[in-house]
């Protein structure tokens, strides 16, 4: 594939590669969240083109690829509840000869989602007992879903602006910057969608982990209290 095909138009592009997902023209709204060094940032931007693989999006500023990004597309600044949002890779970033910085996005895979979440199951009697054969043994089934959650611990004033990783109606797990620990006592503040009512929840640190495709980041699992 020609390392430049994502910068050409679309009708010069499909002459030089073959995608395995067609792209299409579209200009729409998008919001790209990633961790900086100093913790959660997004960007609101527009896509150049769109497919079910991934997006090409123009940005501020150049990207480092292979970082882990969150998507919500198409974005709605007026939207009244918090939408999902879709863990994504920057698969490519240039700078254009006028100046402009464009990144090709990549969306994970249902594959990787497995992967990056299997090492985060909580126990079924809240110790955060091991996981043996990879096996889950939650008493409350798991939704993968990403959404932003501020967490908060014995000290308030500094809250943790992260990213979850899966929600249940027991707990979640969360990805973050932060170093959190063992049986840790915390405040989880969700925003409201269509699937959570949102509002704050207090939960203890169970489990903690590496993030399997991320190093610089942190998966933390937390049970609810009642």
């Amino acid at each position: 594939m020609n390392a430049t095909a994502d910068w050409l138009p679309l009708s010069q592009r499909l002459a030089v590669e073959r995608r395995r997902h067609a792209r299409a023209l579209l200009s729409l709204p998008v919001r790209l969240r990633w961790f900086g060094p100093l913790g959660l940032e997004s960007e609101t931007t527009e896509t150049l083109d769109a497919g079910r693989g991934g997006l090409l999006v123009s940005s501020r500023e150049p990207r480092v690829e292979g970082t882990l990004v969150w998507v919500t597309f198409p974005f709605d600044a007026r939207a009244f509840a918090a939408e999902p949002e879709t863990p994504a890779r920057i698969a490519r970033s240039r700078t254009t000869p006028s100046g402009s910085c464009l990144a090709g996005i990549a969306f994970a895979s249902r594959g990787k989602l497995v992967h990056q979440t299997c090492d985060l199951e909580l126990s079924s009697n809240a110790t955060g007992g091991n996981i043996s054969g990879g096996v889950d043994r939650r008493r409350h089934a798991r939704a993968r879903l990403a959404l932003p959650v501020r967490v908060r611990g014995a000290d308030a004033s500094w809250p943790d602006d992260a990213m979850t990783i899966d929600i249940s109606n027991g707990g979640l797990s969360f990805c973050t910057l932060c170093v959190y620990e063992q049986g840790e006592i915390v405040t989880l503040a969700l925003p409201r969608n269509a699937w959570l009512s949102g509002g704050d929840r207090r939960g203890r640190v169970v489990r903690i982990s590496g993030h399997p495709s991320e190093p610089r980041l942190l998966s933390v699992g937390v049970e609810y209290l009642l």
